[in-house]
Protein backbone atom coordinates (compact mmCIF):
# COMPACT_ATOMS: atom_id res chain seq x y z
CA UNK A 1 0.00 0.00 0.00
CA UNK A 2 1.41 3.18 -1.01
CA UNK A 3 2.32 6.11 1.66
CA UNK A 4 0.06 8.55 2.12
CA UNK A 5 2.33 11.03 2.81
CA UNK A 6 4.61 10.44 0.64
CA UNK A 7 5.58 13.52 -2.51
CA UNK A 8 6.85 11.39 -4.86
CA UNK A 9 8.70 7.87 -5.16
CA UNK A 10 11.32 9.45 -7.25
CA UNK A 11 13.89 12.29 -6.87
CA UNK A 12 12.25 15.37 -8.49
CA UNK A 13 12.49 18.98 -7.64
CA UNK A 14 9.32 20.10 -6.24
CA UNK A 15 8.38 23.73 -5.04
CA UNK A 16 5.54 24.12 -3.06
CA UNK A 17 3.26 26.48 -4.98
CA UNK A 18 3.45 30.45 -4.31
CA UNK A 19 0.12 32.66 -3.09
CA UNK A 20 -0.05 34.23 -6.14
CA UNK A 21 0.28 30.39 -8.66
CA UNK A 22 -2.72 29.56 -6.19
CA UNK A 23 -4.94 32.73 -7.25
CA UNK A 24 -4.11 32.58 -10.54
CA UNK A 25 -5.38 28.72 -10.94
CA UNK A 26 -8.03 29.39 -9.26
CA UNK A 27 -8.81 32.60 -11.19
CA UNK A 28 -8.11 30.66 -14.56
CA UNK A 29 -10.91 27.59 -13.08
CA UNK A 30 -13.74 30.18 -11.88
CA UNK A 31 -13.43 31.87 -15.67
CA UNK A 32 -13.42 28.57 -17.61
CA UNK A 33 -16.78 27.80 -14.98
CA UNK A 34 -18.15 30.74 -15.66
CA UNK A 35 -18.07 30.39 -19.57
CA UNK A 36 -19.35 27.10 -19.41
CA UNK A 37 -22.31 27.92 -17.33
CA UNK A 38 -22.83 30.94 -19.68
CA UNK A 39 -22.64 27.97 -22.73
CA UNK A 40 -24.59 26.09 -20.93
CA UNK A 41 -27.44 26.67 -23.01
CA UNK A 42 -25.81 25.62 -26.39
CA UNK A 43 -27.65 22.46 -28.12
CA UNK A 44 -25.75 19.58 -27.89
CA UNK A 45 -26.55 17.86 -30.99
CA UNK A 46 -24.88 15.14 -32.68
CA UNK A 47 -22.75 17.33 -34.85
CA UNK A 48 -21.79 19.30 -31.62
CA UNK A 49 -20.69 16.42 -29.56
CA UNK A 50 -18.74 14.82 -32.71
CA UNK A 51 -17.05 18.06 -33.15
CA UNK A 52 -16.01 18.44 -29.99
CA UNK A 53 -15.24 14.85 -29.41
CA UNK A 54 -13.02 14.20 -32.71
CA UNK A 55 -11.40 17.55 -32.52
CA UNK A 56 -8.23 15.81 -34.26
CA UNK A 57 -6.46 15.16 -31.07
CA UNK A 58 -6.61 11.81 -31.53
CA UNK A 59 -5.65 11.76 -35.16
CA UNK A 60 -2.78 13.90 -34.71
CA UNK A 61 -1.91 11.34 -32.07
CA UNK A 62 -2.04 8.67 -34.50
CA UNK A 63 -0.33 10.19 -37.64
CA UNK A 64 2.84 11.96 -35.79
CA UNK A 65 3.64 8.32 -34.16
CA UNK A 66 5.56 9.73 -31.32
CA UNK A 67 5.63 6.57 -29.38
CA UNK A 68 7.99 4.87 -32.41
CA UNK A 69 10.65 7.60 -31.64
CA UNK A 70 10.55 6.91 -28.14
CA UNK A 71 13.29 4.83 -25.95
CA UNK A 72 10.27 3.21 -24.05
CA UNK A 73 6.76 3.45 -23.58
CA UNK A 74 7.23 5.20 -20.57
CA UNK A 75 9.55 7.60 -21.78
CA UNK A 76 6.21 7.82 -24.56
CA UNK A 77 3.78 8.42 -21.76
CA UNK A 78 6.00 10.80 -19.46
CA UNK A 79 7.31 13.10 -22.81
CA UNK A 80 9.96 15.31 -22.15
CA UNK A 81 8.40 18.40 -21.44
CA UNK A 82 10.48 19.94 -18.34
CA UNK A 83 8.43 22.94 -18.38
CA UNK A 84 7.07 23.95 -14.52
CA UNK A 85 3.56 23.28 -13.91
CA UNK A 86 1.21 24.09 -11.02
CA UNK A 87 0.01 20.54 -10.25
CA UNK A 88 -1.54 19.12 -7.04
CA UNK A 89 0.76 16.27 -5.98
CA UNK A 90 -0.30 14.15 -2.78
CA UNK A 91 -2.35 16.58 -1.78
CA UNK A 92 -0.20 19.36 -1.76
CA UNK A 93 -0.06 22.09 -4.23
CA UNK A 94 3.50 22.34 -5.89
CA UNK A 95 5.45 23.23 -9.20
CA UNK A 96 6.83 20.44 -11.08
CA UNK A 97 8.16 19.66 -14.36
CA UNK A 98 5.41 18.02 -16.56
CA UNK A 99 7.29 15.16 -17.80
CA UNK A 100 8.03 14.81 -13.58
CA UNK A 101 4.30 15.65 -13.17
CA UNK A 102 3.36 12.65 -15.45
CA UNK A 103 5.52 9.75 -14.28
CA UNK A 104 3.91 10.56 -10.92
CA UNK A 105 0.21 10.50 -12.67
CA UNK A 106 1.01 7.22 -13.98
CA UNK A 107 2.36 5.61 -11.04
CA UNK A 108 -0.36 7.10 -8.56
CA UNK A 109 -2.89 5.67 -10.96
CA UNK A 110 -1.57 1.85 -11.26
CA UNK A 111 -1.65 2.23 -7.07
CA UNK A 112 -5.11 3.05 -7.06
CA UNK A 113 -6.55 0.81 -9.60
CA UNK A 114 -4.31 -2.11 -8.02
CA UNK A 115 -5.36 -1.27 -4.42
CA UNK A 116 -8.97 -1.77 -5.64
CA UNK A 117 -8.48 -4.49 -8.29
CA UNK A 118 -8.16 -7.05 -5.29
CA UNK A 119 -6.76 -10.87 -7.35
CA UNK A 120 -7.68 -9.67 -10.93
CA UNK A 121 -5.29 -9.96 -13.55
CA UNK A 122 -6.98 -8.27 -16.16
CA UNK A 123 -8.91 -5.48 -17.07
CA UNK A 124 -11.32 -3.85 -19.24
CA UNK A 125 -11.86 0.32 -19.27
CA UNK A 126 -14.61 1.79 -20.88
CA UNK A 127 -13.88 4.76 -22.78
CA UNK A 128 -10.78 4.28 -23.13
CA UNK A 129 -9.82 6.98 -25.40
CA UNK A 130 -6.21 6.72 -27.02
CA UNK A 131 -5.66 3.96 -24.65
CA UNK A 132 -3.24 6.36 -22.01
CA UNK A 133 -4.63 4.46 -18.90
CA UNK A 134 -3.65 1.40 -19.91
CA UNK A 135 -0.80 1.76 -21.71
CA UNK A 136 0.43 3.03 -18.26
CA UNK A 137 -1.00 0.11 -16.19
CA UNK A 138 0.81 -2.39 -19.04
CA UNK A 139 3.97 -0.70 -17.29
CA UNK A 140 3.06 -2.98 -13.92
CA UNK A 141 3.80 -6.79 -14.95
CA UNK A 142 0.64 -7.48 -12.62
CA UNK A 143 -1.75 -7.10 -15.95
CA UNK A 144 -1.93 -10.09 -18.21
CA UNK A 145 -4.91 -8.69 -20.03
CA UNK A 146 -6.00 -4.90 -20.68
CA UNK A 147 -8.39 -3.99 -23.00
CA UNK A 148 -10.37 -0.68 -23.48
CA UNK A 149 -13.19 0.21 -25.54
CA UNK A 150 -14.17 3.49 -26.99
CA UNK A 151 -17.60 4.75 -28.57
CA UNK A 152 -15.14 7.34 -31.29
CA UNK A 153 -15.02 6.80 -34.94
CA UNK A 154 -12.10 7.85 -34.94
CA UNK A 155 -9.55 4.83 -35.40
Amino acid sequence: MPNPNRLMDFDVDLTPASTFDLSLACAKDITRSLLRMALKNVKRTDNVVDAEYNSGAWDRLLNERTWLRSPSLDAFLTGQNTTMRLAKVDNRFVRVSAKDYYRYRNQSFSELITQHAGDATSLLELAAGAGHNLFSLSLNSRWTRLRGLDISATP
